[in-house]
């Protein structure tokens, strides 16, 4: 018998990118050119501020319901655990405090997985220690990026700033007067993704998210040009972005039933 032929190749395999399978497939407005594969992860309605593990493949959020259970869901199965701690827990970003009234403080499960997830400690900002500032690096850890009260304005103005990784040589990237909050960096850190009130007057949205490039061509206010994101109804908050930036992970309302969590592929 003859030898089967053979052949080499200096090719590089196939890059096969990970794609999420949990929560439910969902419309997306045709306006939210930035967003596909967009899916709901939750139903409930009770739904914290996401946070990435580093590979990318979990999301975790910390329940404002029942005793701030951790909830971790596996976005290539659809998995869904729960931690419950015996002390209290307030978020994994932020510092709500608030746990409901009658919950029992109890670890429902002795043997938790995954293991200790605690809220990140307060970082200071200017001398300024604040837990609320939603502070945010850059992946590369060239910049920092925070929230903060616009001073002489009420407690709803905030402004979105960005400084270098220590906090130094800070600057405003908005100044409208309006809600500026939970600004996320973009993977290649020349972006960031915020959330705000700007058009909650045309829209009835309360916050919707929007995009800037801080260093960007100028507005006719004097900041940098911002884009509207996306265009659910409701109440839209809380972006993160996956470690590889290939993924956005936000709050929503336009489900309906409270704030819920959704991810999307992300476009640049």
């Amino acid at each position: 018998m003859g030898s089967l032929p053979t052949a080499v190749t200096s090719a590089e395999p196939l890059w096969i990118p990970f794609r999420v399978h949990a929560g439910q497939r969902v419309a997306r407005d045709p306006r939210e050119t930035r967003f596909e594969e967009l899916r709901r992860l939750t139903t409930d309605g009770k739904a914290g501020p996401p946070v990435w593990d580093d590979s990318g493949a979990t999301l975790r959020y910390v329940s404002p319901a029942d005793c701030h259970a951790v909830v971790a869901v596996d976005l290539a199965t659809g998995g869904v655990s729960q931690v419950r701690h015996e002390t209290r827990l307030a978020s994994l970003v932020g510092s709500d405090s608030h746990i409901p009234t009658g919950c029992k403080e109890t670890r429902a499960d002795a043997n938790p997985s995954p293991r200790a997830i605690e809220p990140p400690s307060p970082v200071s900002l200017s001398g300024i220690t604040n837990p609320d500032a939603w502070p945010t690096y850059a992946p590369d850890h060239a910049a920092l990026a925070w929230q903060a009260p616009r001073q002489g304005s009420s407690n709803a103005a905030f402004d979105v700033f960005v400084a270098a990784p220590n906090g130094a040589r800070p600057r405003a990237v908005t100044r409208d007067g309006l809600t500026n909050i939970n600004p996320t960096f973009t993977h290649d850190g020349r972006q960031l993704v915020f959330a705000s009130d700007r058009d909650a007057t045309a829209s009835g949205a309360a916050l919707a998210l929007y995009v800037v490039a801080p260093d960007g061509p100028g507005h006719a206010n004097g900041g940098p040009l911002v884009l509207r994101v996306s265009w659910g109804t409701g109440d839209e908050r809380a972006p993160r972005f996956s470690s590889d930036g290939r993924w956005l992970a936000f709050l929503s309302s336009r489900g309906g039933s409270g704030l819920d969590l959704y991810v999307a592929r992300w476009r640049d």
